[in-house]
């Protein structure tokens, strides 16, 4: 957890209002299929899901995206509509994503709309087999803001439950040749 830093006072009334996410919660999990976790994955998964505007220092941050992921069409994610002349493009959810096969079994129906209602505090979810965390043949890092009042803070916690079903679909995905 990255939690702001509460015993300094400036910190807490200036720096952290201005230039902070707040409280973070990070769940890092490595996905186990049968056999060990020295094996390679069985499928290949690199999968990103963030908001728009954050997909530029996603692609700085993890050099291997050029190489293998592009931004797809994700079907139950839904697109907002189109901005007028006047008005500026929304910031929505993205999947960065080696298919939009991967991205549509990733995130079904129930699980869109529940990131489009709660996207908000959501940062990142990043699954990856290109072992750029840890030795993990398979890891999944999600990045939740935790939020002051009830209603984040229960937002926070249906995007940890999003977390725990992802990771079970996961592992029962089978890919099409």
């Amino acid at each position: 957890m990255d939690l702001l830093r509460r015993h300094c006072a400036f910190s807490t009334l200036i720096a952290d209002r201005l230039y902070s996410d707040g409280d973070i919660m990070t769940v890092d999990i490595p996905i186990k299929f049968e056999g060990d976790y020295n094996k390679a994955s069985p499928i290949p998964i690199e999968f990103y899901l963030c908001m728009r505007s954050a997909v530029k220092q996603a692609n700085v941050m993890h050099d291997h995206f050029k190489t293998f992921v592009t931004q797809v069409k994700c079907d139950n994610l839904p697109v907002p509509t189109q901005p007028t002349k006047k008005s500026k493009v929304p910031d929505c959810l993205v999947v960065l994503a080696e298919s939009s096969e991967v991205a549509d079994l990733i995130v079904d129906r129930p699980n869109g709309e529940l990131l489009a209602k709660n996207s908000a505090q959501l940062l990142d979810v990043h699954i990856t087999d290109q072992m750029i965390y840890n030795k993990y043949p398979l890891f999944m890092r999600a990045r939740i803001r935790i939020g002051t009042t009830d209603a984040e803070q229960e937002s926070a916690l249906k995007l940890l439950r999003f977390v725990f079903n992802t990771v079970d679909r996961i592992v029962k995905i089978k890919l099409s040749a």
